[in-house]
């Protein structure tokens, strides 16, 4: 089962968290939950950079790199499938 919380990035805002700040992740290494991350690699709000390091630091289930920007509108219906399998 595949589950979007669109509230949690205001649950984010509202509570000032910053999982990487200066360098450093700041996330339990095993989340409780299975976390998949698509990245478009033409984003230009938040760099990629970001979520490689993410990935180096905590156990996630898959990381896709996909030639997109910011709101992977080009390629998200394209890849899910391959995200939640």
């Amino acid at each position: 089962e595949l589950t979007f919380r669109k509230d949690w990035a205001v649950d984010v805002i509202r509570n000032d968290y910053e999982i990487i700040k200066d360098g450093r992740v700041d996330f339990p290494k095993n989340s409780p939950v299975e976390i998949v991350i698509m990245h478009g690699t033409k984003d230009q709000i938040v760099p990629v950079s970001l979520s490689e390091l993410f990935v180096r630091e905590v156990n996630v289930k898959k990381f896709l790199k996909v030639e997109d920007d910011h709101r992977l509108s080009e390629t998200f219906e394209k890849y899910i499938g391959e995200l939640i399998i």
